[in-house]
């Protein structure tokens, strides 16, 4: 089955890394935001969605399963291009006037993400697909579904 779809206005409270960013709300049309607190932990902190940004998968930015197997030296080289990744996309969210997501499906994945294209619009009217430039600049590779 497929979804049509939407194009949601968001905004960005943080990148997590460099496929992954941290929202605060979501723009449902007519004015009426939706703010993605999930409740709050046992400390007090407010729980975010976050959106995985579809068609491209970032290097790692913390150490974990995925290393197992690597020398000291290939988990290095990974943590170091994860953030650099990382880093270019806070860049891009932090200079942009607003934020969007083109959705790809609908509900979340099995780690409550939403799944879409990051677009960022600037002060000078463009607009930048942000995993699109990722790919193209050779920041992250293509995601490939098992």
């Amino acid at each position: 089955m497929m979804i049509q779809n939407h194009l949601y206005e968001i905004k960005v409270h943080s990148v997590i890394d460099g496929d992954t960013l941290k929202i605060r709300g979501l723009d449902h049309g007519f004015g009426l935001w939706g703010f993605t607190s999930r409740g709050r932990t046992k400390g007090g902190k407010t729980r975010h969605y976050s959106v995985r940004i579809a068609g491209i998968n970032a290097p790692e930015t913390r150490r974990g399963w995925w290393s197992k197997n690597l020398t000291d030296d290939e988990i290095r080289q990974e943590l170091d291009a994860g953030k650099i990744a990382k880093e270019f996309l806070e860049d891009i969210a932090t200079k942009a006037k607003k934020a969007f997501l083109n959705s790809h499906r609908s509900g979340a994945d099995n780690f409550g993400r939403l799944l879409g294209d990051a677009i960022f619009l600037f002060d000078d009217g463009s607009m930048v697909d942000v995993g699109a430039v990722m790919l193209k600049e050779g920041l992250v590779l293509p995601y490939e579904e098992s």
